[in-house]
């Protein structure tokens, strides 16, 4: 038996380090779609980590192109 979930009703509220979400950066879910295009295209590694938590590495360059500022590394 198969279940399913649609991603639009998860990425937007998936959250990073600082408890900024996606929804956070982009209200008009532009941003969340498309880091689902780019799942299907495979262009964005994804992980369920050992807490269960599903993991997206979006890159920067997308991030910031909806204005999300630059984070440096400490």
């Amino acid at each position: 038996m198969r279940f399913s979930l649609n991603l639009i009703n998860i990425i937007p509220e998936m959250g990073n380090e600082y408890d900024t979400e996606i929804q956070d950066i982009d209200p008009t879910n532009e941003l969340a779609w498309e880091i689902i295009k780019m799942l299907l295209r495979g262009e964005l590694e994804f992980e369920v980590d050992g807490d269960g938590f599903l993991v997206l590495d979006v890159p920067d360059w997308l991030l910031e192109e909806y204005g999300y500022p630059e984070v440096e590394d400490e």
